[in-house]
């Protein structure tokens, strides 16, 4: 694998994860979210696009689109995931 493949791959995998997290979270906060605002896992299909909002460095917010690869029941005990790239 040529050098410039290896470092953009790396951190695409570590935004794959920090979303996996991020989403983790947010599926154990689901039932305190407001269900006219939020749809809920079970809407969730492979395919579908969204984005996310996150800060690299300092202060300024950036925009990442996402696509829905995958909802994985049961990722760990008690715990869905949604798989995004």
């Amino acid at each position: 694998m040529p050098e410039t493949t290896q470092r953009h791959a790396r951190p695409a995998a570590g935004h794959m994860v920090a979303v996996a997290w991020l989403v983790l979270g947010v599926c154990v906060s689901q039932a305190a979210l407001d269900r006219t605002r939020y749809i809920g896992l079970d809407e969730v299909r492979p395919d579908m696009v969204g984005y996310c909002l996150t800060v690299y460095r300092g202060q300024t917010v950036e925009k990442f689109g996402l696509r829905v690869l995958s909802v994985v029941p049961n990722w760990e005990p008690g715990r869905d995931a949604i798989l995004v790239v």
